[in-house]
């Protein structure tokens, strides 16, 4: 799966596609840790 970094205001962001968003149940203004390893971001939702 591939996703575009795109401006948001005066910061970018990644738009993640809806069925990803519908298979973790993810809402707006849920909260999410970002973890760094290497070169690879890990996203985890805090529910």
């Amino acid at each position: 799966m591939k996703a575009k970094v795109r401006k948001l205001g005066n910061s970018l962001g990644i738009i993640l596609p809806k069925d990803v968003l519908d298979l973790l149940g993810l809402k707006e203004n849920n909260e999410i840790e970002i973890e760094l390893k290497g070169k690879q971001i890990e996203l985890i939702l805090k529910k």
